[in-house]
């Protein structure tokens, strides 16, 4: 996301209000908004010079409705804040690239520790919190074909060694498919096992 759409999409979401209790955003905030925190954020946060050209004609006329008419009191995000969120931005559209399963587990975790940073922050400054994208569906299909490659002795060696909390769960004689059924089950309900598990089956 660049610095433009950043404090654009933060306009029209209220933060370009003309005064306390303001319910429209015009023309006229938008562009004063934005031209006035384009630049600030390329030099402070990047180091970098950007100032947003606008040509305006015709009625300063309103663009969008706070809170559908109801207007918001908004506090500024500080500039870790923005970075942080720009950063969360960039991580979860490079997560959206990949399929269900193959999203690598260092990128993954990078998200989850980019997502726990914006948290703090936003809980830190009294600002609400950025909606979460949810986790993808597990594609328990995909993952059983991949688990055909392994017979029981290595999907139980497996579960010992990386997934000890469904391990102990094993009990003597049990079938190959019910120990993949309590593996996969467990990573249904630990969605953060799920980068593991993709990066230890075989391909």
């Amino acid at each position: 996301m660049s610095i433009f759409t950043y404090h654009l999409i933060e306009a029209l979401t209220g933060h370009a209000q003309p005064q306390e209790g303001a319910r429209e955003v015009l023309v006229s905030d938008v562009i004063s908004y934005v031209t006035r925190k384009v630049p600030e954020s390329a030099r402070g946060d990047w180091g970098q010079e950007q100032t947003p050209d606008f040509q305006m004609r015709g009625n300063n006329f309103p663009i969008a409705l706070i809170l559908g008419g109801k207007g918001v009191t908004t506090a500024e995000p500080s500039p870790a804040l923005r970075r942080a969120r720009r950063a969360l931005a960039i991580l979860e559209a490079q997560v959206a690239g990949y399929t269900t399963l193959s999203v690598p587990a260092h990128l993954q975790l990078e998200l989850e520790e980019k997502r726990r940073e914006v948290a703090e922050l936003e809980a830190h400054e009294g600002l609400p919190p950025t909606a979460d994208i949810p986790p993808p569906p597990l594609n328990l299909a995909a993952l059983r074909t991949r688990f055909q490659r392994l017979d029981a002795v290595e999907i139980e060696t497996l579960c010992l060694d990386h997934f000890p909390a469904v391990y102990d769960k094993f009990g003597a004689g049990m079938r190959r498919d019910d120990m993949i059924n309590l593996l996969l089950d467990y990573c249904r309900r630990n969605p953060k096992e799920l980068a593991r598990l993709e990066e230890l089956l075989p391909r």
